[in-house]
């Protein structure tokens, strides 16, 4: 699988309560709210480890996401992080398009249930600031 950053601060898993996609839309949406209290300076990544359509196609509060950076495996996962501080509201909505998604969705057998960890892994990572990872750096490594 492929690896995270070395310091990965908090993470807040968005792994489970997510709705299944009807059979014709094939799109995960799955609401969150913006952590409370996250002192100035700290940034929020949010991570996903999917194959590159499904990356692609991440959408965070109906705009696309813009993945700061990108590393692949060999089993063909890629992981995707983007800094998304500035983007939350106090309530979110993040969406996966996977052609998979209604043979998946059966599986889950309700409303909301846990992502099928075959289409992706998702989180939100919480950074503290410091000297070398400074909310207005385009890219840390």
């Amino acid at each position: 699988m492929v690896a995270s950053d070395q310091n990965p601060g908090h993470r807040i898993s968005l792994q489970g309560a997510w709705e299944p996609p009807e059979t014709a839309a094939r799109t995960w949406s799955r609401p969150f709210g913006r952590p409370v209290d996250l002192p100035a300076g700290e940034r929020i990544d949010l991570v996903i480890v999917a194959p590159r359509p499904i990356l692609e196609s991440a959408t965070l509060n109906g705009r696309s996401v813009q993945w700061r950076s990108q590393s692949a495996d060999a089993a063909g996962m890629v992981l995707g992080r983007s800094e998304v501080t500035a983007e939350l509201a106090a309530r979110n909505e993040l969406r996966l398009h996977a052609d998979c998604g209604a043979e998946s969705a059966a599986a889950t057998g309700s409303r909301r249930g846990p992502l099928p960890e075959t289409l992706a892994r998702v989180w939100l990572e919480i950074h503290a600031s410091t000297p070398g990872n400074d909310p207005g750096s385009v890219d840390h490594p």
